[in-house]
């Protein structure tokens, strides 16, 4: 209802822009059940959820990935450079399983977040890196727009428009599975978090 009313004030403000609907999902005890009755919701009504983990407790990302393509969902594992135990060898097995990758714009501005500045450009220099998002909050501002400049200098204008605006609208278009990967082979076996 929240967000059929958000739709009606920007309709009704004549303002010039698309709203998708979606949520970043804390992924916790439940998560597995909410996962087995299909109870989610994905980004702009697809099958692709956005996840989000305990950033200090170390978690089998690239598993939770693997059993959540398994149920037929794409994951994207959210703002992964705050996870301070997340390794980019790890980022490769949650792309080897079927995820996708997503950091902050926050995060790639060296002077507002050092250690988190760092992460996200390891993920980059890997080219592990498939939407950058502005993770954007009560308190925290939109960033992207200084983001992209950091991007386009270190990496060029093609990577930035891929991670700032190509892949997102992929998702609305519902054409994600075809245009950012194609998952060849399921490298990670089912381990003691399923069971």
């Amino acid at each position: 209802k929240q967000y059929e009313a958000l739709c009606n004030l920007v309709k009704e403000e004549g303002l010039d822009i698309n709203l998708y609907y979606g949520q970043e999902i804390f992924v916790e005890k439940d998560f597995k059940q909410l996962l087995n009755d299909k109870e989610l919701v994905g980004l702009g009504g697809s099958n692709i959820l956005l996840l989000e983990f305990d950033y200090f407790k170390n978690t089998d990302i690239a598993e939770i990935c693997y059993e959540t393509k398994c149920r037929g969902y794409i994951p994207v594992c959210a703002h992964v450079e705050r996870y301070e135990y997340f390794s980019v060898e790890e980022a490769v097995e949650v792309k080897d399983v079927g995820g996708l990758i997503q950091v902050n714009a926050g995060s790639l501005i060296k002077k507002l977040a050092r250690k988190e500045h760092k992460r996200a450009l390891k993920f980059f220099n890997e080219k592990l890196v498939d939407f950058v998002a502005s993770d954007t909050h009560f308190t925290r501002g939109n960033m992207l727009s200084s983001a992209k400049e950091v991007i386009v200098k270190r990496y060029g204008e093609e990577t930035a428009n891929d991670v700032f605006y190509n892949n997102a609208k992929e998702i609305i278009l519902d054409n994600a599975i075809n245009r950012l990967f194609e998952l060849e082979e399921i490298k990670l076996s089912v381990n003691k978090f399923w069971l």
